[in-house]
């Protein structure tokens, strides 16, 4: 069985040598390649020795990692993302489902990280379309804060969609479903509450022990039956103890109540 090669990409000399010893103390038997610190070497390095797993910082000296990534075909490797805290980056990333770790790491951080790789790398049934992650990704970086996309995972295969297409979701036996405006729906391996963490900043409203829902696509709210009916015709429950803050999240021309 061949060696598996990881390459760093980091334009910081101090993180290079750090990276390189992490790696070289935890996997002695992966193959180092590098370091890179700009857009251009990268390319040339990725395609000339096409790594098994990538540790790549996302600011270069020349650019960025998203240069990097749309001038070579990413599906035939792993990336672990490495970069400094930014509210935007880190929303963009998790709604990509990529892997990530922030500035400054310890080493168990990046142990974890390979370690993760390695067994995708290694159970091939299940890992994720790299190239869809990396497409979602440069367009969740690139794009209006109104059209990112998030990635729901199921048991074989993935869907990306705009958040502003997700009427609710509902929790299942630790997974979750969910029902959109012009899709089928979809069944994720994941718990409701990952993706209530990820798209409360967009508004979402968990309305039910079982339910979380855009509110952009509520019909109407009656407060005497405790329901809500969304724009689809679904009618979901309405937890009495969250009524007087659904109607205080939103203004009231927003959302018709029946009272």
């Amino acid at each position: 069985m061949n060696k598996m090669k990881i390459l760093i990409v980091e334009d910081n000399i101090f993180f290079q040598k750090v990276l390189m010893e992490i790696v070289s103390i935890h996997f002695p038997d992966m193959t180092i390649l590098g370091p890179s610190a700009s857009v251009s070497s990268s390319i040339e390095l990725i395609k000339k020795t096409i790594p098994d797993i990538i540790l790549m910082d996302i600011h270069l000296t020349d650019g960025t990692a998203f240069e990097v990534l749309k001038q070579v075909d990413s599906s035939a490797f792993k990336i672990i993302f490495i970069t400094a805290y930014h509210e935007y980056m880190l929303e963009a990333l998790r709604f990509s489902s990529v892997d990530f770790v922030f500035k400054p790491f310890d080493s168990n951080e990046i142990v974890l990280a390979v370690d993760k790789m390695v067994h995708e790398i290694n159970h091939i049934d299940s890992t994720l379309p790299n190239q869809q992650l990396i497409n979602t990704l440069i367009l969740n970086v690139e794009s209006d804060d109104n059209d990112k996309q998030i990635v729901l995972t199921g048991s074989e295969t993935v869907r990306i969609i705009s958040f502003r297409e997700i009427v609710w979701g509902k929790a299942s036996l630790g997974r979750s479903e969910f029902r959109f405006l012009n899709h089928d729906p979809f069944h994720s391996l994941y718990p409701l509450r990952k993706y209530e963490i990820l798209l409360q900043s967009k508004g979402f409203f968990r309305c039910h022990s079982h339910y979380l829902i855009n509110p952009m696509h509520i019909n109407y709210v009656d407060s005497i039956e405790l329901v809500v009916n969304m724009i689809n015709g679904d009618f979901l429950p309405l937890d009495p103890k969250k009524c007087d803050s659904l109607m205080n999240s939103f203004h009231a021309e927003e959302i018709m109540i029946k009272e």
